[in-house]
């Protein structure tokens, strides 16, 4: 078995997004969080 077996992938969502939005896809995903890259990755 290796790491990427368990791993588990992450949503993103943009600098640009609305903070409430992205609390409510947090919550429906019941995700504990999700990744904001910025223009560069």
């Amino acid at each position: 078995m290796r790491a990427r077996d368990l791993a588990v992938g992450y949503e993103t969502v943009s600098v640009d997004s609305d903070a409430l939005d992205a609390a409510r896809l947090m919550a429906e995903h019941r995700s504990p969080g999700w990744l904001v890259p910025d223009e560069t990755g």
